[in-house]
């Protein structure tokens, strides 16, 4: 297998090019998606990131765009170079280049970078799904928090409601002894 897409010529679906090492693919899958991958198989380019079209192609345009079309014609994505005579080439080192005719580099897909933008964007979803899951879990343990400052500093201080039983104490007579005991109707 080659490790080239040669100017003028089409990777179709299921189509694929390999590093001359054999470490790395890079596949038209027919889902419509440009895919790198390593020998692990994990996923190092991917394009379009966003709405492949099912049946696409990755051309090698002659005027040195590489591009992404679908069966009727249409662009979905597009590397924006344009030296004619240009090829891409899967480095084994996994790096996809476009090189004019001479041979020079004229553009660096950025697979890694692209795949670690890709990983971060996965991460920061899980972040935000992980602070949704402790927002709400702290909005149930709200009636627990309440619970434990009561058992820490007891019921709330100040007089409260009398529910039966002997009547609160009247405290220290004013001239400083001890209240009178509560005499019954007949004054004894």
């Amino acid at each position: 297998m080659t490790n080239t897409l040669n100017s003028c010529a089409t990777l179709g679906p299921g189509q694929s090019i390999q590093s001359s090492n054999g470490e790395y693919t890079l596949t038209m899958e027919p889902d419509g998606t440009l895919v790198e991958t390593d020998s692990a198989g994990d996923v190092v380019f991917r394009e379009p990131a966003v709405r492949p079209v099912p049946g696409s192609s990755c051309v090698m345009q002659c005027d040195g765009d590489l591009q992404i079309v679908t069966a009727n014609g249409r662009v979905v994505w597009d590397s924006r170079t344009n030296v004619p005579g240009s090829s891409l080439v899967l480095e084994d080192n996994g790096q996809l280049v476009i090189q004019g005719p001479n041979g020079a580099v004229v553009a660096t897909l950025v697979a890694h970078l692209l795949a670690a933008v890709r990983i971060l964007q996965e991460l920061h979803e899980q972040a935000r799904t992980a602070l949704r899951s402790a927002e709400s879990l702290l909005l149930r343990l709200r009636p627990l928090q309440s619970l434990q400052n009561y058992l820490e500093v007891g019921p709330p201080q100040g007089p409260q409601p009398q529910r039966g039983g002997p009547a609160p104490s009247q405290g220290p007579a004013r001239n400083g002894s001890s209240p009178e005991p509560a005499k019954n109707q007949t004054g004894v």
